[in-house]
């Protein structure tokens, strides 16, 4: 990686490149340095033929100048503000918040929102409760849990209330994200497959479950703006692994990539103060 000469050639870069070829390098002082991941090479090669012929390379960028983006005449996404309270009175609460959600096809977008209403209106009974036992509405619910779409992933569902969010926490002079884990027991279901270990009690028994790890967007007031990411996992115990794994392999990491995506939502937000942190109980 060499630098311009300014002197000889009269111009000064604005911005560096650089590669990083995995498993053997998985670009941690770049990380470390600020440099941003933009993608991964094609593996073409210089010649640019159409099969890959080389190994993938992570690509690394690193701007050399504050206004980069001005200078390529990219213009950075505006998030218009919406006040808090907008939208989240009545029953169409539901569809403001996960109307627009792109899930392959809108008869799932159309029962997403149903769902969505039927259970804020049941919030601690089971959807069967929350419908009302209607066979055809279960029926529709099973299926939407069971659907393989590509489309359908947690992303995806979430992604109309993230934006959401973020024009509400645009409103705001300062907004918090906080981030926290809980722990969902299963360990009367003997018959549920999938689960991890979640605790271990002074007997010696192990609870089974879920774990869901979640970043919560609040206004400085402490009003709720909504859920930012949600993340489920089954954990397992970390009695017999290797205590010098890579950091990624660990529990604990979920809080770091909770931070990294505070930090994706600050930059959205140019004209608020996003202030990260996690929930104490």
């Amino acid at each position: 990686m060499g630098f311009v000469n300014h002197t000889r050639y009269g111009l000064r870069p604005w911005l560096l490149e650089s590669f990083v070829e995995p498993p053997t390098y998985d670009g941690a002082c770049y990380k470390a340095a600020n440099w941003i991941g933009v993608g991964q090479t094609k593996g073409r090669g210089r010649n640019g033929s159409n099969r890959p012929s080389k190994g993938l390379k992570d690509i690394y960028v690193y701007a050399l100048v504050k206004d980069l983006q001005e200078r390529v005449g990219v213009k950075a996404p505006t998030v218009s503000p919406l006040s808090p309270e907008s939208g989240l009175d009545g029953p169409g609460w539901a569809e403001h918040e996960f109307g627009d959600c792109e899930l392959g096809d809108k008869r799932l977008t159309r029962r997403l929102v149903k769902i969505v209403c039927d259970q804020a209106a049941q919030p601690q009974g089971s959807y069967a409760q929350a419908a009302g036992g209607n066979r055809h509405d279960l029926k529709g619910y099973y299926r939407l849990l069971n659907n393989e779409r590509s489309e359908l992933n947690p992303e995806s569902l979430m992604e109309s209330h993230r934006a959401r969010i973020l024009r509400r926490m645009s409103q705001e002079s300062t907004a918090l994200i906080v981030q926290d884990s809980t722990e969902l027991n299963y360990s009367t279901r003997s018959q549920c497959e999938g689960l991890g270990q979640i605790g271990t009690n002074q007997t010696g028994a192990k609870s089974r479950g879920l774990r869901l790890h979640s970043s919560m967007a609040l206004s400085q007031s402490g009003l709720p703006l909504g859920i930012l990411e949600a993340q489920g996992d089954a954990p397992q115990s970390a009695k017999g692994k290797d205590r010098h794994r890579p950091i990624e392999e660990k529990d604990s990491y979920r809080w770091l990539e909770g931070f990294e995506q505070a930090m994706e939502v600050a930059a959205l937000l140019p004209h608020t103060r996003v202030i990260p942190g996690q929930a104490q109980g």
